[in-house]
């Protein structure tokens, strides 16, 4: 069992697991970033801390997204298997409005198109879940009402994204951002953020 220390913050080993996970990623990431162009750009602002909503603000949130990895396809799988095997690398950020957590982040990003040709040639439905690592500003410990106790500065990140693409460059979507530290320290209160991205591919 982990036991955090006096001041509620993650052990030393669980925050090397979690940021040996995120440095891998890093490298992926980075590696693809220098070797490949831009494949999409997002901005959003999202409603923060949206369940527990000890630090109700806003935040402003931005994304680079780079061209597939596609480092294990192959040409004869099927297209639901490709889909899984080519992730887009992602660097982002959600910065708080308020003073309160702000926080990066490195993802693999997992796209799928859930209806096409909604009101025209080139539209459809989208679908969009992303994996990765965040780091944060916020609290880790015992803390005052208005701030989550996030037990470290380094945590696991999800998010899912809904929405519509108007054409192949522009799209709106519902956007839901999750952080927390996966139960290794005493302290694990997520943070959760929610609201809407404009995307635009060049």
């Amino acid at each position: 069992m982990l036991h955090a220390s006096h001041s509620g913050q993650i052990p030393d080993i669980a925050t090397r697991k979690i940021a040996t996970a995120i440095c891998v990623l890093a490298v992926a990431v980075t590696s693809r970033a220098s070797a490949g162009p831009v494949d999409e750009l997002k901005f959003g602002v999202l409603a923060h801390d949206v369940i527990a909503r000890k630090e109700l603000s806003a935040d402003i949130n931005g994304e680079i997204l780079f061209e597939p990895i596609g480092l294990l396809t192959d040409e004869r799988n099927p297209p639901w298997l490709r889909a899984m095997l080519e992730p887009r690398p992602g660097l982002g950020f959600t910065a708080n409005t308020n003073g309160k957590t702000s926080q990066g982040n490195l993802d693999l990003d997992w796209r799928e198109k859930v209806v096409d040709r909604v009101m025209g040639a080139d539209d459809e439905i989208y679908a969009e879940l992303q994996a990765g690592g965040s780091f944060n500003n916020g609290k880790t410990g015992e803390t005052a009402s208005d701030r989550e106790a996030l037990g470290s500065h380094v945590l696991f990140h999800l998010s899912f994204e809904s929405g519509y693409a108007l054409t192949g460059h522009y799209s709106l979507g519902l956007y839901f951002d999750h952080i927390s530290n996966g139960g290794l320290a005493q302290y694990n209160r997520s943070l959760n953020n929610a609201g809407l991205r404009f995307g635009y591919r060049p």
